[in-house]
C-alpha cells in the first residue's frame, strides 16, 4: 500500500510538472497582436488629404524597456483646418496653452490648460490616447467644457489618423485624442468621432517603440509617458478656399475611379522632410526663452570678437620678427 501510494504521489507530482511548463510557455493573452511598422503598406493609395493648415511637433517622453532609459519619441501632426477649422483650433490653442480662470470671484486663480504636461493615459487595442490638459478638475477645450462634432468628413482609412476623444457620446468633445495605430485604419471609429489631423513625422517610432510600453490590463502606462513639448506653425493660406474646391475635385475623382488623384502613406511621410529645416527652426524659437537666444547672440559675437583681435595680434607678432 506504501508503494502503491508512493507511485500516485510521484504520478500526480508529474502532471503538475507538465503542467507548469505548459502555462509557463503559453504566451499571454494580449488580444489582437501589435502592428509593426515594416508591415505597413508604404505604397497603398487612400483618398487625398484636404489642405493642411498647422503643423504641430509633439514631444513624447517614455520610458524604454530595452534600455531602461526614458527617451522622447517626437512626431509631427498635420491639421485639416479647411475642412474641421474648429478642432484644428482647439488642437493648435492647447498646444500653445490657454490661460484658465478657475474661480469665479478670484481672477488671480489662473491655470495655463496645455497639451505639455500633460499623461499619454491609454495605450491598447491599436490606439494612443491622452491629451487631458486639466486632471482631476474639469474637462475643457478653446469652446468650452466640451464642443459638437463638426462632422465626419474624413475617415480613420489608415494608421496614423487623429480624432478626439469622446466617451462614445455625441458632441463630448474636449481636449482628449487618439492616434489610430492600426494597419488598416480604424474604421470602427467612423461616422462618431471627428478626424482632424495625420501624423507626418514619428509614425515609426509610435508603432515600434511607444506603443509597446509596459502597461497594465487596462491599457494605461506602468510608468508615466508624457508630452514634453508642442510646438505650433500655422500656415497661412492666403488662397484656402480656391485650395479646399481644388481638394473636393480631387476627391470626387478618386471616388469615380481616378486613382492618380488618391495619396500614399509614403508620399504623406515624405512630404515632412521638405519642410523639416523650417519646422527644426521654428521649434528652436518657440521652446528657448527669449533671454537664451539673447545671451546665444551675445557669445557668437565675443567669439568673434576674441577671433579677430587673435588675428589682428598675430599680424603684429610676424611684421616684428621681419624687422
Amino acid at each position: 500500500m506504501i508503494l502503491n501510494s508512493n507511485r500516485i504521489v510521484i504520478f500526480f507530482t508529474c502532471i503538475l510538472s507538465f503542467f507548469n511548463v505548459i502555462t509557463r510557455a503559453a504566451p499571454p493573452k494580449t488580444g489582437a497582436s501589435k502592428l509593426s511598422y515594416k508591415s505597413l503598406n508604404l505604397q497603398k493609395i487612400y483618398p487625398p488629404d484636404p489642405p493642411v493648415t498647422h503643423h504641430v511637433v509633439v514631444g513624447i517622453s517614455y520610458f524604454n524597456g530595452e534600455t531602461s532609459k526614458r527617451e522622447t519619441q517626437e512626431i509631427t501632426v498635420d491639421l485639416f483646418g479647411t475642412v474641421v477649422p474648429k478642432s484644428a483650433m482647439n488642437f493648435q490653442r492647447l498646444s500653445q496653452g490657454i490661460r484658465v480662470v478657475l474661480g469665479f470671484y478670484d481672477p488671480d486663480k489662473t491655470l495655463l490648460a496645455k497639451y505639455k504636461g500633460s499623461k499619454i493615459n491609454k495605450i491598447a487595442n491599436g490606439f494612443i490616447e491622452g491629451g487631458e490638459v486639466l486632471p482631476g478638475i474639469s474637462s475643457f477645450s478653446a469652446h468650452g467644457l466640451h464642443f459638437e462634432d463638426e462632422n465626419f468628413d474624413l475617415t480613420h482609412d489608415r494608421p496614423g489618423r487623429l480624432s478626439w476623444v469622446n466617451d462614445e457620446k455625441k458632441d463630448n468633445n474636449d481636449s482628449r485624442f487618439a492616434i489610430c495605430l492600426k494597419k488598416e485604419g480604424c474604421s470602427e471609429r467612423d461616422g462618431t468621432h471627428v478626424v482632424f489631423g495625420q501624423v507626418v513625422a514619428g509614425l515609426d517610432g509610435l508603432i515600434d517603440k511607444l506603443q509597446n510600453v509596459e502597461t497594465d490590463e487596462n491599457g494605461a502606462p506602468k510608468e508615466d509617458v508624457t508630452i514634453l513639448y508642442s510646438v505650433v506653425d500655422e500656415l497661412k493660406l492666403a488662397n484656402k478656399d480656391v485650395l479646399q474646391k481644388e481638394y473636393l475635385k480631387k476627391l470626387e475623382a478618386f471616388k469615380d475611379g481616378e486613382v492618380s488623384q488618391g495619396i500614399t502613406l509614403a508620399e504623406t511621410l515624405g512630404v515632412y522632410h521638405d519642410d523639416q529645416e523650417v519646422i527644426a527652426d521654428l521649434r528652436f524659437e518657440q521652446l528657448h526663452h527669449p533671454l537664451f537666444k539673447v545671451l546665444l547672440g551675445m557669445c557668437a559675437l565675443l567669439a568673434c570678437y576674441f577671433l579677430v583681435k587673435k588675428r589682428k595680434v598675430s599680424k603684429v607678432v610676424s611684421l616684428r620678427r621681419d624687422e
